[in-house]
């Protein structure tokens, strides 16, 4: 279970990233679209240690909507690639 790289966890009613997750550090895609997640910043100090993770949607939890939801997520974890299905925009990586 340590060594898997795709969790698709969406539709779930998930409200924290809590628990077994942080032991999944070899992850490269985490979908947790359309959850209650709604503690960014609890998010970034869990996903931070994940160093192989490109490939992150929140999108229809909570956290998708607090201000400079995206810029936050790229400051925090600088290998996502793509961030809810949009790939980061040049201009976005430099205000990161």
């Amino acid at each position: 279970c340590v060594r898997m790289r795709h969790l698709y966890a969406h539709d779930n009613q998930i409200n924290s990233l809590d628990g077994s997750l942080p032991l999944l550090v070899n992850l490269q895609t985490l979908n947790l679209a359309n959850n209650n997640i709604s503690d960014l910043d609890n998010v970034l100090s869990i996903l931070k240690s994940f160093v192989h993770l490109e490939t992150l949607d929140l999108s229809g939890n909570p956290v998708a909507e607090e201000d400079q939801y995206r810029l936050r997520v790229f400051a925090a974890l600088p290998q996502i690639k793509i961030l809810d299905g949009l790939s980061i925009k040049p201009k976005e990586k430099a205000a990161a």
